[in-house]
């Protein structure tokens, strides 16, 4: 059995995260209405620019280079702030459903699951 090939694993999960939350946010609009949906849609993206931020922290501890590597510091740093006012701000102006939010944050969680069932049981050669 050979090694996991990381960069076509990591890929992947930044397709199964967007594929995630844009299935969850459709479903939440059909069942749910307005706020429920544009709550997964945006707890999705934010999940995605926090799965972005970690890949680019992982890239640079391996001592290759990343754009704007000053600025990934900095983000690092203020992520948390950065992620309670734009939920507030997101909540009380935009009026989304809060619950459906923070369910979008574990869109990246779930893709990550995907990923690992799918390492687990789909053989190398059909290479998805």
């Amino acid at each position: 059995m050979s090694d996991i090939d990381y960069g076509r694993a990591t890929r992947r999960l930044y397709w199964l995260t967007v594929g995630v939350a844009f299935i969850a946010s459709l479903i939440g609009f059909a069942g749910w209405g307005r706020p429920v949906g544009l709550g997964l849609a945006l707890g999705g993206a934010i999940s995605l620019a926090n799965l972005w931020l970690w890949d680019s922290l992982g890239k640079k501890l391996a001592g290759r280079t990343v754009k704007g590597s000053a600025f990934l510091g900095i983000l690092m740093g203020a992520r948390l702030l950065i992620l309670f006012a734009g939920g507030y701000v997101i909540v009380k102006y935009l009026e989304v459903d809060l619950l459906a939010g923070v369910a979008g944050l574990l869109a990246s969680a779930l893709a990550a699951l995907i990923e690992i069932v799918l390492e687990l049981t789909v053989p190398r050669r059909l290479s998805l």
